[in-house]
Protein backbone atom coordinates (compact mmCIF):
# COMPACT_ATOMS: atom_id res chain seq x y z
CA UNK A 1 0.00 0.00 0.00
CA UNK A 2 1.36 3.39 -0.99
CA UNK A 3 1.32 6.05 1.71
CA UNK A 4 -0.61 9.24 1.14
CA UNK A 5 1.50 12.45 1.02
CA UNK A 6 0.09 13.74 4.29
CA UNK A 7 1.06 10.49 5.98
CA UNK A 8 4.66 11.08 4.95
CA UNK A 9 4.72 14.12 7.23
CA UNK A 10 4.14 12.05 10.34
CA UNK A 11 6.96 11.95 12.82
CA UNK A 12 9.17 8.92 12.96
CA UNK A 13 9.79 6.69 15.90
CA UNK A 14 13.45 5.83 16.24
CA UNK A 15 13.83 2.09 15.99
CA UNK A 16 14.63 0.05 19.06
CA UNK A 17 14.83 -3.63 19.87
CA UNK A 18 14.87 -5.66 23.03
CA UNK A 19 16.33 -9.14 23.32
CA UNK A 20 15.07 -11.11 26.28
CA UNK A 21 15.33 -14.72 27.27
CA UNK A 22 11.83 -16.13 27.90
CA UNK A 23 11.76 -16.28 31.66
CA UNK A 24 9.09 -15.44 34.20
CA UNK A 25 11.41 -13.27 36.29
CA UNK A 26 10.83 -9.56 36.70
CA UNK A 27 13.31 -7.35 34.87
CA UNK A 28 14.40 -3.74 35.30
CA UNK A 29 13.34 -2.96 31.71
CA UNK A 30 10.46 -4.28 29.57
CA UNK A 31 8.83 -3.83 26.16
CA UNK A 32 6.57 -1.20 27.73
CA UNK A 33 9.70 0.83 28.50
CA UNK A 34 10.80 0.43 24.87
CA UNK A 35 7.44 1.83 23.76
CA UNK A 36 7.73 4.78 26.15
CA UNK A 37 11.20 5.66 24.94
CA UNK A 38 10.10 5.37 21.31
CA UNK A 39 7.17 7.71 21.90
CA UNK A 40 9.48 10.24 23.52
CA UNK A 41 11.78 10.14 20.50
CA UNK A 42 8.79 10.46 18.17
CA UNK A 43 7.85 13.70 19.88
CA UNK A 44 11.22 15.15 18.94
CA UNK A 45 10.81 14.39 15.24
CA UNK A 46 12.97 12.17 13.06
CA UNK A 47 16.65 12.98 12.63
CA UNK A 48 18.74 10.97 10.20
CA UNK A 49 21.63 9.19 11.95
CA UNK A 50 25.05 10.72 11.43
CA UNK A 51 28.12 8.70 10.56
CA UNK A 52 31.10 8.95 12.89
CA UNK A 53 33.44 6.78 10.81
CA UNK A 54 36.92 7.89 9.76
CA UNK A 55 37.54 7.58 6.02
CA UNK A 56 39.75 4.49 6.42
CA UNK A 57 36.75 2.55 7.75
CA UNK A 58 34.06 4.22 5.67
CA UNK A 59 35.80 3.49 2.36
CA UNK A 60 37.11 0.00 3.17
CA UNK A 61 36.36 -2.99 0.96
CA UNK A 62 34.31 -5.96 2.14
CA UNK A 63 37.42 -8.16 2.35
CA UNK A 64 39.00 -5.64 4.72
CA UNK A 65 35.86 -5.40 6.84
CA UNK A 66 35.87 -9.19 7.15
CA UNK A 67 39.30 -8.98 8.78
CA UNK A 68 37.84 -7.14 11.78
CA UNK A 69 36.88 -10.05 14.00
CA UNK A 70 35.55 -10.12 17.53
CA UNK A 71 37.96 -11.58 20.08
CA UNK A 72 36.09 -14.68 21.33
CA UNK A 73 38.05 -14.65 24.58
CA UNK A 74 36.34 -11.36 25.42
CA UNK A 75 32.77 -12.46 24.69
CA UNK A 76 30.21 -10.89 26.98
CA UNK A 77 28.98 -13.28 29.69
CA UNK A 78 32.18 -15.34 29.43
CA UNK A 79 32.41 -15.14 33.20
CA UNK A 80 28.71 -15.78 33.78
CA UNK A 81 27.09 -19.17 34.37
CA UNK A 82 25.20 -19.24 31.09
CA UNK A 83 25.59 -21.18 27.81
CA UNK A 84 24.92 -17.99 25.81
CA UNK A 85 27.72 -15.68 24.67
CA UNK A 86 27.27 -12.15 23.36
CA UNK A 87 29.61 -10.69 20.74
CA UNK A 88 29.58 -7.47 18.73
CA UNK A 89 30.12 -6.22 15.18
CA UNK A 90 32.49 -3.34 14.52
CA UNK A 91 31.54 -0.37 12.39
CA UNK A 92 32.82 -0.24 8.82
CA UNK A 93 31.72 0.22 5.17
CA UNK A 94 27.99 0.99 5.05
CA UNK A 95 27.61 -0.01 8.71
CA UNK A 96 28.62 3.54 9.44
CA UNK A 97 26.47 4.59 12.40
CA UNK A 98 26.74 3.14 15.91
CA UNK A 99 23.92 1.41 17.78
CA UNK A 100 23.44 1.54 21.53
CA UNK A 101 23.49 -1.84 23.30
CA UNK A 102 22.28 -2.19 26.89
CA UNK A 103 22.38 -5.14 29.28
CA UNK A 104 19.28 -5.70 31.42
CA UNK A 105 19.24 -7.53 34.74
CA UNK A 106 16.58 -7.85 37.43
CA UNK A 107 17.82 -4.67 39.09
CA UNK A 108 19.52 -2.50 36.49
CA UNK A 109 19.93 -1.37 32.90
CA UNK A 110 23.52 -0.72 31.87
CA UNK A 111 24.95 0.51 28.59
CA UNK A 112 27.67 -1.75 27.22
CA UNK A 113 30.59 0.51 26.36
CA UNK A 114 32.46 0.11 23.10
CA UNK A 115 36.17 -0.62 23.22
CA UNK A 116 38.49 -1.43 20.30
CA UNK A 117 40.07 -4.02 22.61
CA UNK A 118 37.09 -6.28 21.88
CA UNK A 119 38.32 -6.71 18.30
CA UNK A 120 41.19 -8.09 16.26
CA UNK A 121 41.78 -5.78 13.27
CA UNK A 122 43.89 -8.14 11.17
CA UNK A 123 45.83 -6.26 8.49
CA UNK A 124 43.53 -3.23 8.56
CA UNK A 125 45.72 -0.15 8.90
CA UNK A 126 44.24 2.38 11.30
CA UNK A 127 45.10 5.04 13.82
CA UNK A 128 44.12 3.80 17.27
CA UNK A 129 43.03 7.29 18.27
CA UNK A 130 40.44 7.35 15.46
CA UNK A 131 38.63 4.23 16.68
CA UNK A 132 38.62 4.75 20.44
CA UNK A 133 35.32 6.69 20.35
CA UNK A 134 33.47 4.64 17.72
CA UNK A 135 30.76 2.12 18.57
CA UNK A 136 29.15 -1.20 17.77
CA UNK A 137 27.38 -1.81 14.46
CA UNK A 138 25.33 -4.72 15.82
CA UNK A 139 25.60 -7.94 17.80
CA UNK A 140 25.44 -11.72 17.58
CA UNK A 141 24.57 -14.44 20.07
CA UNK A 142 26.42 -17.76 20.31
CA UNK A 143 25.18 -21.00 21.85
CA UNK A 144 26.38 -24.66 21.81
CA UNK A 145 23.51 -25.76 19.60
CA UNK A 146 25.37 -28.41 17.58
CA UNK A 147 28.00 -29.58 20.05
CA UNK A 148 28.53 -29.09 23.77
CA UNK A 149 32.18 -28.23 23.07
CA UNK A 150 31.59 -25.46 20.52
CA UNK A 151 29.63 -22.22 20.53
CA UNK A 152 27.84 -21.57 17.24
CA UNK A 153 26.32 -18.32 16.09
CA UNK A 154 22.53 -18.59 16.36
CA UNK A 155 21.40 -14.96 16.10
CA UNK A 156 22.82 -12.00 14.19
CA UNK A 157 21.55 -8.41 14.05
CA UNK A 158 23.46 -6.10 11.72
CA UNK A 159 22.27 -3.27 9.49
CA UNK A 160 18.86 -1.51 9.28
CA UNK A 161 16.31 -4.02 10.67
CA UNK A 162 18.06 -7.08 9.24
CA UNK A 163 18.42 -10.21 11.36
CA UNK A 164 19.33 -13.88 10.91
CA UNK A 165 18.64 -16.90 13.11
CA UNK A 166 19.70 -20.56 13.00
CA UNK A 167 18.57 -23.93 14.29
CA UNK A 168 20.64 -27.05 14.84
CA UNK A 169 22.54 -28.22 11.74
CA UNK A 170 21.49 -25.19 9.71
CA UNK A 171 23.59 -22.64 7.82
CA UNK A 172 22.82 -19.01 7.08
CA UNK A 173 20.87 -18.08 3.97
CA UNK A 174 19.33 -14.69 3.27
CA UNK A 175 18.75 -12.18 6.04
CA UNK A 176 15.22 -11.37 7.15
CA UNK A 177 13.98 -7.85 7.81
CA UNK A 178 11.96 -6.73 10.78
CA UNK A 179 9.98 -4.44 8.49
CA UNK A 180 9.85 -3.82 4.74
CA UNK A 181 8.00 -0.67 3.63
CA UNK A 182 6.89 0.32 0.11
CA UNK A 183 8.97 -2.44 -1.45
CA UNK A 184 9.31 -2.02 -5.26
CA UNK A 185 6.95 0.99 -5.35
CA UNK A 186 7.68 4.15 -7.39
CA UNK A 187 7.65 6.21 -4.18
CA UNK A 188 10.83 4.45 -3.09
CA UNK A 189 11.42 1.85 -0.40
CA UNK A 190 11.93 2.81 3.23
CA UNK A 191 14.35 1.10 5.59
CA UNK A 192 13.46 1.40 9.28
CA UNK A 193 16.56 0.82 11.35
CA UNK A 194 17.23 -0.43 14.84
CA UNK A 195 19.11 2.15 16.89
CA UNK A 196 19.12 0.71 20.38
CA UNK A 197 19.06 -2.76 21.92
CA UNK A 198 18.21 -3.97 25.44
CA UNK A 199 19.56 -7.48 26.07
CA UNK A 200 18.57 -9.47 29.14
CA UNK A 201 21.40 -11.31 30.82
CA UNK A 202 20.59 -15.04 30.40
CA UNK A 203 20.47 -17.61 33.16
CA UNK A 204 22.26 -20.95 33.24
CA UNK A 205 19.17 -22.95 32.22
CA UNK A 206 17.83 -20.61 29.50
CA UNK A 207 17.42 -22.07 26.01
CA UNK A 208 14.99 -19.59 24.47
CA UNK A 209 15.50 -16.01 23.35
CA UNK A 210 12.81 -13.37 22.82
CA UNK A 211 13.23 -10.24 20.72
CA UNK A 212 10.85 -7.35 21.27
CA UNK A 213 11.21 -4.62 18.67
CA UNK A 214 9.83 -1.17 17.97
CA UNK A 215 10.35 0.46 14.57
CA UNK A 216 9.43 3.88 13.22
CA UNK A 217 7.55 4.41 9.98
CA UNK A 218 6.15 7.51 8.25
CA UNK A 219 2.77 5.77 8.09
CA UNK A 220 2.60 4.89 11.76
CA UNK A 221 4.46 3.22 14.57
CA UNK A 222 4.93 -0.53 14.98
CA UNK A 223 6.11 -2.79 17.73
CA UNK A 224 7.33 -6.27 16.83
CA UNK A 225 8.23 -9.30 18.86
CA UNK A 226 10.27 -12.29 17.71
CA UNK A 227 10.71 -15.39 19.85
CA UNK A 228 13.66 -17.64 18.98
CA UNK A 229 13.94 -21.16 20.41
CA UNK A 230 17.48 -22.57 20.43
CA UNK A 231 16.91 -26.18 19.39
CA UNK A 232 17.06 -28.74 16.61
CA UNK A 233 15.27 -26.34 14.29
CA UNK A 234 14.48 -22.67 14.33
CA UNK A 235 11.00 -21.87 15.60
CA UNK A 236 9.88 -18.28 15.74
CA UNK A 237 6.89 -16.00 15.97
CA UNK A 238 6.75 -12.39 14.94
CA UNK A 239 3.48 -10.57 15.75
CA UNK A 240 3.23 -6.89 14.85
CA UNK A 241 1.32 -4.35 16.92
CA UNK A 242 0.54 -0.71 16.16
CA UNK A 243 1.50 1.97 18.65
CA UNK A 244 -0.24 5.35 19.03
CA UNK A 245 1.45 8.04 16.93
Amino acid sequence: MKHKPQMMKMRWLSAAVMLSLCTSSAWAFSIDDVAKEAKTLAGKGYEAPKSNLPSAFRDMKYADYQQIQFNHDKAYWNNQKTPFKLEFYHQGMYFDTPVTINEVTATSVRKIKYSPDYFNFGNVQHDKDTVKDLGFAGFKVLYPINSKDKNDEIVSMLGASYFRVLGQGQVYGLSARGLAIDTALPSGEEFPRFREFWIERPKATDKTSDYLCAAGLPAGNRRLSLCHHAGTRHRGRCPVQSLPA
